[in-house]
């Protein structure tokens, strides 16, 4: 199937179809929509730079989602509002089988490791789709797995519920930074407005001439 419904974003509800078969759609404007619809969904959730110290850590970061949000599209596992799940709107599965493929992509860089293969040389998506294919081959050892995990992350440990998290998470000096100087900046535009003074009911303003 080539011809797509394309929601009209002013109209709620109505779509145009487009034809994407060779014979409508030219390849140099095919490349160019899929172009526009992957920058889209790869720079989705971005990172916010004032949560990193250096520019550099923030561009890592930034990288780092980019390779996550490829690898969810290889994956099925990204969200498209507006389509079910029957039509590509999420991944079969739902969290179950985000998990499993987790733990595959586990078995993946073992065994990358085991053969002497460094990780960091090799893309997300090649990692993911030998992941699926470790899924497909044994979906039930691997759903079982994560369902079961699922299963116990539902439950909060007591260990960790005695921990004092609060005191352990670090200021980023960054973040704390910009929001004293977002206060100091509004408290001295508000400074700078001076009300005018009421004039009383029944009187005129008095004018000064030069």
């Amino acid at each position: 199937m080539s011809i797509y419904p394309i929601p009209i974003t002013k109209i709620k509800g109505k779509t145009i179809n487009i034809d994407t078969g060779e014979d409508t759609l030219p390849e140099g404007m095919f490349k160019a929509l899929l172009m526009l619809g992957a920058k889209t969904v790869l720079n989705r959730a971005m990172p916010k730079s004032i949560d990193y110290p250096t520019d550099a850590e923030y561009e890592a970061a930034v990288f780092a989602k980019v390779e996550k949000n490829l690898s969810d599209l290889y994956s099925g596992q990204t969200r498209f509002p507006g389509l079910s799940a029957s039509k590509g709107g999420k991944a079969k599965g739902g969290a179950a089988m985000t998990e499993a493929l987790r733990l595959a992509k586990l078995d993946v860089r073992a065994g990358m490791k085991d053969k002497g293969i460094k990780v960091s040389l090799v893309s997300a998506g090649d990692i993911t789709k030998a992941a699926r294919a470790y899924v497909e081959a044994d979906e039930e050892y691997y759903m079982t797995m994560a369902r079961d995990n699922l299963a116990k992350s539902a439950k909060p440990s007591p260990k960790a519920a005695g921990i004092d998290l609060i005191s352990m998470l670090p200021v980023n000096e960054k973040k704390a930074k910009a929001v004293v100087e977002k206060k100091s900046s509004t408290k001295a535009q508000a400074k700078g407005k001076v009300a005018k003074p009421l004039a009383k009911k029944g009187t005129k303003p008095t004018h000064v001439n030069a």
